[in-house]
C-alpha cells in the first residue's frame, strides 16, 4: 500500500476488511476466519496468581497511564486488545503481537523492546533504557497479551503491513 488510510472506519464482512484510501479507492483486504473471528471476539485472558500476576498488572497499568500526556491507549485501543483507527492509519490489536518478535526485516532484527521505544519516539516521548523497570513491564504486559495465541496468526495479524502505527 502506498498511502495512508480514509478517515472512514474499517469493517470486515464475511472474510474481507474494506477500508477507503486517502484517494476515495475502496480497498479490500482478505481476512482468514480466525482472524476476524479474533478481531471480534478477543480471548479473555487471566492473570496469574501472584508475582507474575502483579507484574502484569503493572505492565498494564504502564501501558495506561500518560507520560508527558501520552500513553500507549492514546494509539492502542481497549487496552491493546482492539483495532482501531487514527490520523489515517490502521492500527493493530497487539492481541498476539509479541510472538512475532524477534522479527528481521531487509536484514535487520527489531526486537519487542526496540519495537515500543518505536511507539514511544512516534508519539514524542523518550525511549526507555533496556535496564527500565517501565519498559520490562510493557515487555511482559505485551507477552501475556501473545499468551494462548497461536504463532501463525500473530505474524499475519498483529503487525503485519501495518504503515504509521506503533
Amino acid at each position: 500500500m502506498g498511502g495512508a488510510f480514509a478517515a472512514d472506519y474499517p469493517i470486515i464482512v464475511g472474510q474481507t476488511l474494506y477500508q477507503p484510501d486517502e484517494n476515495g479507492l475502496m480497498l479490500a483486504f482478505p481476512v482468514s476466519r480466525m482472524t476476524a473471528e479474533a478481531l471480534r471476539d478477543p480471548p479473555q485472558l487471566s492473570l496469574p496468581a501472584g508475582p507474575l500476576g502483579q507484574d502484569i498488572r503493572y505492565g498494564e497499568t504502564a501501558f495506561m497511564d500518560p507520560v508527558q500526556g501520552v500513553s500507549c491507549v492514546s494509539c492502542h485501543a481497549g487496552g491493546g486488545t482492539l483495532m482501531t483507527y487514527r490520523q489515517g492509519h490502521l492500527i493493530p490489536s497487539l492481541l498476539g503481537a509479541a510472538a512475532s518478535f524477534p522479527l528481521v526485516r531487509a536484514g535487520h532484527i527489531r526486537t519487542l523492546d526496540a519495537q515500543i521505544n518505536q511507539c514511544l519516539r512516534m508519539t514524542h516521548t523518550a525511549p526507555l533504557p533496556a535496564s527500565s523497570p517501565r519498559l520490562q513491564a510493557l515487555n511482559l504486559y505485551l507477552r501475556w497479551l501473545s499468551s494462548g495465541w497461536p504463532e501463525h496468526l500473530a505474524a499475519k495479524s498483529a503487525m503485519h503491513g501495518v504503515q504509521g502505527g506503533c
